[in-house]
This record gives C-alpha cells, structure tokens and sequence, in this order.
C-alpha cells in the first residue's frame, strides 16, 4: 500500500501491519475498477466523530491521505 506520512505517524506501525493483513486490494472505493493490475493501492484514512475507516483506491482516484 502507499502510505503517506500523516497517516503512517497517527497510526504506527502495528496498526498499519493490521491494516496490511486486513485490506484485500480487490476494487477502487472511488471508481470501482479492479486494484490489481494499478501497482500499489493508496490508503485512505477518514476520520470524523472519534472514528475512522480505511479504504483503499488508485493513486490517480485519491492519492494516499489522512483525511479528517
């Protein structure tokens, strides 16, 4: 996954390994293409009331980003 550096400082490297083990690249949240054949999927992390969700897109549809 491609990581940037807000997000890598705010979640850590264990939360991070979890979050390897647990995110399938299968399709982009934001255009619904296939991840597979892109290289690496960029992480998205949302954050909004004291939650946050993890998503996974291309590079091109959301670059990675701690959003929130």
């Amino acid at each position: 996954m491609r990581i940037d550096s807000v997000t890598r400082g705010r979640l850590g490297p264990r939360v991070l390994a979890d979050l390897e083990a647990n995110l399938w690249p299968v399709d982009c949240q934001m255009c619904g293409r296939s991840l597979g054949r892109w290289g690496r999927p960029a992480l998205e992390v949302r954050e909004e009331d004291g939650f946050a969700t993890a998503s996974l897109h291309h590079q091109r549809c959301r670059p990675p980003a701690w959003a929130g």
